[in-house]
């Protein structure tokens, strides 16, 4: 039998009937997946090129459903019906080549220097301007308890606001480099004082801190206590905790006060995610 490829309207009803003949062999459902193509259905970003390019639904000679479970339950989920392709009749030895490649992320499909870095900060941007979650799960990405930023809100973020995420980077990965090339966090940072309105002597700091002598005490100190601690295999170095160091040496940088002991991380953080959640109240009252 010869392989058909048809574009249909997947509706909820049509994807129920599609769950109920699916392989029990396919992957284990990742809701996380599940959520990210319903909120992208949701949002109107849905595209469906994509299914016909690259990840078209498909029915084997069997009558079998042998791809496309993640994208029916989000239909489901997401109450509406999208446009999708659908290929019928492939032979049921398919299932053994699906999902066989590296999926591609964000960073993949941008033509911009430093993707990588660039897609990386605008996932979390994304994930503070648009979602309602404290500010330590933000910097993972995430909107939300359970849901993340999707692949196709970050292309979107990048080529709508390219030059502004940029500018991070940039200043990020001159900071970085005496900071264990930790550039993206260092432009997470940044970008979140930037975005709480506290960025007036933030151009004097970065060139401050990517200078290999500098007179400023506060930087000095954060290089001093970041490299010993990174040296320290028992202590937990993480984003949360290497962007706090930097918001912490910024304050006291913009206060022109020493800092002799970064004891109080957890205030400075605590401080900042008071600040973000009070701009995106304003920023929405606003609207």
């Amino acid at each position: 039998m010869e392989v058909v490829k048809e574009r249909i309207l997947l509706t909820p009803e049509m994807a129920q009937e599609f769950l109920a003949i699916n392989n029990p062999k396919n992957r284990k459902i990742r809701q996380t997946k599940v959520n990210s193509i319903a909120q992208d259905i949701l949002a109107g970003r849905w595209d469906e090129r994509l299914a016909y390019i690259q990840d078209p639904l498909m029915i084997d000679t069997d009558g079998v459903f042998q791809n496309g479970q993640h994208r029916c339950l989000a239909v489901i989920k997401a109450g509406r019906p999208v446009w999708t392709y659908i290929e019928r009749n492939v032979p049921p030895e398919i299932f053994e080549l699906l999902d066989g490649g590296t999926a591609r992320i964000a960073a993949d499909f941008l033509d911009v220097p430093n993707k990588n870095n660039v897609a990386a900060l605008a996932k979390i941007i994304c994930a503070v301007e648009d979602g309602d979650a404290p500010l330590a799960s933000a910097l993972l990405g995430k909107l939300d308890a359970k849901t993340l930023t999707t692949r196709t809100q970050v292309i979107e973020k990048v080529n709508s606001d390219a030059e502004y995420i940029q500018q991070f980077v940039r200043a990020g990965q001159r900071i970085g480099l005496y900071l264990f090339n930790k550039k993206t966090y260092a432009a997470t940072a940044l970008f979140l004082i930037d975005y709480v309105g506290r960025g007036d002597v933030m151009e004097r700091f970065v060139f401050e801190a990517s200078q290999m002598s500098t007179s400023s005490q506060p930087i000095n100190a954060m290089r001093t206590y970041v490299s010993k601690c990174m040296a320290n295999k028992n202590y937990k170095t993480d984003s949360k905790w290497l962007i706090s160091c930097i918001l912490y040496t910024y304050e006291a940088f913009r206060s022109d006060t020493e800092v002799h002991q970064f004891n109080k991380l957890n205030n400075i953080f605590s401080k900042y995610d008071k600040y973000v959640f009070e701009k995106r109240k304003a920023i929405r009252e606003g609207e």
